[in-house]
C-alpha cells in the first residue's frame, strides 16, 4: 500500500511519531503565527577573533562581533551594518577560518606617491565606501603625508584592510587571505583616492580594486571547503536567514545543498539563503541560473561600494525587518539610506534593460536614485522550470516562498499544541454510504478527516484576511484528507497573494486641434 498523498521521505514504513510538511513550489498548469525569523551570519573571521570556528554565537552588539570575528572580518562587518539596520532582530554569528594551507595569497592594492607637493591640500582614501581624509600643508612630503595616510586608515580596525607604505608605494592589504577578498578578475572591495584641490601638486593613483595589486588566492584548504564545514554545524538548526559572503558558484551549491537537505519533510527547518554579488551581469546571471533555487536569493549591486559581507547583511537585515511585519512583504524600491551608499561610479548604475534582465533571471538587483541606494524588488534565483532551460517565474518573487513557509509553520505549532494524544478514525457514515455530518466531532478525542477540515478552512480564512493569500476558494476546493493506517493525510494547493509591482495607464489626447 502506498501514501494516497505521499511526501518525500516519510514512505508508510516511517514509523516516527510526528508532524511533517512538505512544500512544493511551482506547482499547477503554468502560467498559528511563527514569529522571530532569526539570522545567521556565516562568514570568515580572522586569527585576531576570539570566537572557535564552526561554532554557533549568539550576537546582541556590534562590539561582541567585533571582539569575537575580529575586527574589519567578514563576519564583523556584516554583523555591524546589520545591526545597525535592524537592531531588534535575533542575529547570530557563524564564523569559519579563511583560506589556509598551501601558499594563498592576500590580495592588495596599491598606489604610488609622485608629482611636487606645492600647496597644502586633503588626500581622501575612499575604502570600501568609507571617507578617510588626510590633510597636508606645503611643506609636506610624500613620506609624511604617506604615513598619516597608513595611520588614519590603521586607526578605523572595522575596514576589511590594513594599510603600509614603502616609499613610494603605498598599500592595502586584506586582512583575511583568499580570492573572495580580491583577484584580478573578480573584485570584492572597492578604493579610490581624491585630492583637494587639484592644484597641490601630489598625485596619488589609487582608483580600483582591491586584488588589482596582488591578486588573492586560496590554499589548498579552500574557504567554500571551510564554509561547508561550518554548514554542517547546523545541519539540525533553523535559523531563518542565512547569510553569506562569498559569491562564487560552487559556494552558493554547497548552500542551496544544505538549504535543500535541512527542508525535507524529515527535517523540518525550512530556510533561505542570502548572498550579494558585486560583478557585472551577465556573471551574476551565469551563477543565479545555474543555482535555481526558490531559497536561495542573490542581491546584485555592480561595484557597489560595499564588500558583499555588508551588502550581504544589509539585506538580510532589510529582508528580516519586512518579512517580520509581514510574510507577503512588497521590497519594491525599499530605501537603502544610511545602509548602503549609492554607486560610487554613474556608470555602474543599472539600465532598465539592465534591471528587467536581472530580475528575470532571478537576482534582486539594487540601483542608485536620487543619491540613495534602492532594492528594486526582492527575487529568489528560481526563475527556470525543473530542467533549467525554459522561463518559469512562478516561484521568481521571494514572498511566495515567505507566505507559505509561515502558513506551514503555523499549521506545525497548531498541529504540536492540539493534535498530541488525539486518536484517529474513518469519518462516520450513514447508512447509505455517505458522511454522516450529524455525528461528526461527537468524540472530542478522536479526528476523522472531514472532521479536521475546518481547521483548514479557518487557517485559509485567516490568512487570506491578513492579506497574506489570494483565491482560497480555490483552496478549500483542493483541500484533500484521507485516512491511510494511523497517518492523516492532507494536501491543498495553497496561493500567495499577488504584489502590485507596475500600474500602467494608457491616455490617449483626442482634442479636435
Amino acid at each position: 500500500m502506498s501514501a494516497v498523498i505521499p511526501i518525500t521521505g516519510v514512505p508508510l514504513d516511517y514509523r516516527v511519531p510526528g508532524n511533517y510538511a512538505e512544500i512544493l513550489y511551482a506547482q499547477g498548469e503554468a502560467s498559528a503565527f511563527a514569529p522571530g525569523r532569526e539570522i545567521v551570519v556565516c562568514m570568515p573571521m580572522t586569527s585576531a577573533g576570539a570566537w572557535t570556528a564552526n561554532t554557533l554565537y549568539q550576537v546582541r552588539t556590534e562590539s561582541v562581533a567585533r571582539a569575537g570575528g575580529g575586527a574589519g572580518s567578514p563576519i564583523h562587518r556584516a554583523l555591524r551594518i546589520g545591526l545597525r539596520r535592524n537592531p531588534s532582530a535575533r542575529w547570530y554569528a557563524l564564523p569559519y577560518a579563511a583560506s589556509s594551507g598551501g601558499a594563498p595569497a592576500t590580495a592588495t592594492a596599491t598606489a604610488t606617491f609622485s608629482g611636487t607637493i606645492t600647496a597644502g591640500g586633503t588626500l581622501t582614501l575612499i575604502v570600501a565606501g568609507e571617507q578617510i581624509p588626510v590633510g597636508f600643508g606645503s611643506s609636506a612630503t610624500f613620506d609624511s603625508v604617506a604615513a598619516a595616510a597608513v595611520a588614519a586608515v590603521n586607526a578605523k580596525t572595522h575596514l576589511p584592510v590594513t594599510a603600509s607604505y614603502s616609499t613610494p608605494t603605498f598599500t592595502l592589504t586584506a586582512k583575511i587571505a583568499g580570492a573572495s577578498q580580491g583577484t584580478a578578475t573578480i573584485f570584492a572591495i572597492n578604493v579610490h583616492a581624491e585630492i583637494e584641490p587639484l592644484s597641490t601638486g601630489l598625485v596619488v593613483a589609487l582608483s580600483g580594486q582591491l586584488g588589482s595589486g596582488t591578486a588573492g588566492a586560496d590554499g589548498t584548504t579552500t574557504e567554500a571547503a571551510n564554509f561547508l564545514a561550518a554548514l554542517a554545524t547546523i545541519d539540525a538548526v533553523r535559523k531563518y536567514y542565512i547569510a553569506t559572503s562569498l559569491t562564487d558558484a560552487t559556494s552558493l551549491g554547497h548552500l542551496k545543498t544544505h538549504i535543500v537537505n535541512k527542508s525535507l519533510p524529515r527535517s523540518g527547518l525550512r530556510s533561505v539563503g542570502i548572498a550579494a554579488n558585486r560583478q557585472a551581469l551577465g556573471a551574476v546571471q551565469t551563477i543565479a541560473t545555474g543555482l535555481n533555487y526558490e531559497r536561495l536569493a542573490i542581491h546584485w549591486m555592480k561595484n557597489s561600494e560595499h564588500d558583499p559581507a555588508e551588502i550581504a547583511g544589509a539585506l538580510a537585515a532589510v529582508i528580516q525587518a519586512g518579512e517580520e511585519l509581514h510574510s507577503a512583504t512588497n521590497f519594491d524600491y525599499t530605501a537603502l539610506n544610511g545602509t548602503l551608499l549609492p554607486h560610487y561610479s554613474d556608470a555602474d548604475i543599472p539600465t532598465g534593460d539592465d534591471l528587467s534582465d536581472a530580475i528575470n533571471d532571478g537576482i534582486s538587483p539594487i540601483t542608485s536614485q536620487n543619491g540613495g541606494a534602492k532594492l528594486v524588488m526582492a527575487t529568489t534565483t528560481r526563475s527556470k522550470d525543473s530542467t533549467g532551460a525554459l522561463d518559469d517565474p512562478r516561484v521568481l518573487e521571494r514572498h511566495r516562498v515567505s507566505v507559505t513557509d509561515e502558513w506551514t509553520d503555523t499549521e506545525l505549532i497548531w498541529l504540536g499544541l492540539n493534535m498530541a494524544g488525539k486518536r484517529l478514525d474513518n469519518d462516520p457514515l450513514t447508512p447509505d454510504g455517505k458522511i454522516d455530518f450529524n455525528k461528526l466531532g461527537r468524540r472530542k478525542g478522536v479526528i476523522t478527516p472531514e472532521g479536521f477540515k475546518p481547521h483548514i478552512r479557518r487557517s485559509l480564512d485567516d490568512f487570506f484576511a491578513a492579506e497574506k493569500l489570494k483565491s482560497i476558494q480555490k483552496s478549500k476546493d483542493s483541500l484533500r484528507v484521507v485516512k491511510t493506517g494511523s497517518r492523516l493525510e492532507v494536501g491543498i494547493d495553497l496561493e500567495a497573494i499577488d504584489l502590485l509591482h507596475q500600474t500602467t495607464i494608457r491616455i490617449a489626447e483626442t482634442s479636435e486641434g
